[in-house]
């Protein structure tokens, strides 16, 4: 079986490229032979129309290190893995993508897909370099709006208990705070949240300030959360948390510092009605 490593340079900044490639609602302005018309959504899949029928793509979930493998499954229920990645090169990039031949695929079949993918990475070449340098690069506007976007994810993928999500959104050096502990890493916020999966949780998230510096921000939150165990009684936490975010390669933003300072609740003057304490399973 040969495997055929298959490369363009682009004369954009990796995190350009990666934004723009990454993105599959862009599949049919270059990847001709993967989408020829709209991409449409279901779950965490993408659905498109293909030369070889109507497929379905499913990439990686985003990251810092420039990494856009995709699984792509037929009609006929066969998937094909399909690595793609962006590197730096000096000033601009490199894009490569690995094309594997399959089984029972013909030499010939496999030339006429290595010159499909080259056609397409060349398109996508042109695309990117028509376009002014940062034309792929968030605004602050659109920075802000990304941040946001991350703390309702936080938010809902805490209470819905998907420690996966909640994890995609930090970045892989993260590191917490709490009052009267040892910071500590992404890791072992795993392993705290997976120890809490039977517990119930509700929440309401604030932000009271945000303010962007490049490619660093710092947010100050005011949050209410209450815990309930299987069978137990709520224990309700308030407080404000103040992090730190940072704005990967790829143009993503995540969680790089965070001091959590939520204590179990009391009656303060001026704290709004939804973060006023609450009793015994959520009552007032």
């Amino acid at each position: 079986m040969h495997v055929n490593h298959i490369s363009v340079f682009i004369d954009r900044r990796p995190d350009e490229v990666y934004a723009f490639a990454s993105d599959p609602r862009n599949l049919p302005r270059w990847a001709a032979g993967l989408a020829r018309s709209e991409v449409r959504q279901e779950g965490d899949e993408w659905v498109a129309d293909s030369p070889m029928g109507q497929v379905r793509i499913r990439f990686v979930p985003e990251n810092p290190h420039g990494v856009m493998d995709h699984d792509v499954t037929l009609e006929s229920g066969v998937a094909v893995h399909n690595p793609m990645r962006v590197v730096p090169n000096g000033d601009g990039s490199e894009l490569i993508f690995t094309l594997c031949q399959q089984p029972d695929m013909t030499d010939e079949k496999f030339a006429e897909d290595r010159a499909a993918v080259e056609k397409d990475l060349q398109t996508l070449k042109e695309i990117l370099e028509r376009q002014p340098p940062g034309r792929h690069k968030a605004s602050m506007a659109d920075d802000e709006h990304a941040i946001r976007e991350l703390v309702a994810i936080w938010m809902s993928a805490s209470q819905a208990g998907d420690v996966n999500t909640v994890l995609g959104l930090m970045a892989d050096d993260a590191i917490f705070m709490v009052p009267g502990g040892e910071p500590f890493g992404k890791e072992a916020f795993a392993a705290a949240s997976q120890g809490m999966e039977d517990m119930r949780m509700e929440g309401k998230n604030e932000i009271v300030e945000l303010r962007i510096v490049g490619d660093w921000a710092y947010m100050r939150c005011r949050i209410a959360v209450t815990m309930t165990p299987p069978g137990g009684q709520s224990v309700r936490r308030s407080g404000y948390t103040l992090s730190v975010l940072r704005k990967d390669a790829d143009g993503r933003w995540r969680l790089a510092r965070d001091a959590n300072l939520l204590a179990p609740e009391g009656n303060f003057p001026g704290r709004p009605a939804e973060f006023q304490p609450v009793g015994k399973a959520g009552h007032r």
